[in-house]
């Protein structure tokens, strides 16, 4: 029993450390210059639900706030079943967003930064959905702690 309680202990912390090592080799490959989009809608803490407007053949961003070494990330929900109206331009394989951290002290360890997720606004639609959700990958049988809804109308 207590064997079997190492072992899981010692399988969560590899998989945590793991996803901290990943984040840091696309940091690091990257230019720490975020791009969004031009009209990109930054999304507070505390807005669960957004409407906007875009126009067709436009690209557009949506910003969320996030601390990736905590294991937490946003990742889109829905990309499987999004809408043929909008095309995800900057996904990575597991459907997160591109993560740039806030500018601090390079001592510092643990600080948060953003997400950004671009899309292209590809056909006329009233009410396009794009679910994000914070979560914890390996986590599958644990809701996410946050979730945002954006409903998109193109015109």
């Amino acid at each position: 029993m207590v064997q079997k309680y190492f072992r899981l202990k010692l399988i969560s912390l590899v998989v945590f450390l793991l996803s901290i090592l990943n984040l840091t080799v696309q940091t690091n490959c990257k230019n720490h210059d975020l791009v969004c989009p031009e009209k990109t809608f930054e999304i507070a803490d505390d807005v669960n639900n957004i409407n906007i407007c875009v126009k067709i053949g436009e690209k557009f961003g949506i910003k969320v706030e996030g601390n990736p070494t905590t294991g937490y990330g946003w990742y889109l929900q829905n990309r499987r079943h999004l809408d043929s109206s909008i095309q995800p331009l900057n996904l990575g394989g597991n459907g997160s967003g591109e993560y740039e951290s806030d500018a601090h002290p390079v001592e510092w360890v643990g600080g948060g930064g953003s997400y950004c997720f671009n899309f292209l606004a590809k056909s006329n639609t009233e009410n396009a959905l794009i679910v994000l959700e914070y979560k914890r990958p390996w986590e599958r049988d644990v809701p996410p702690i946050y979730t945002k809804k954006i409903s998109v109308k193109i015109a």
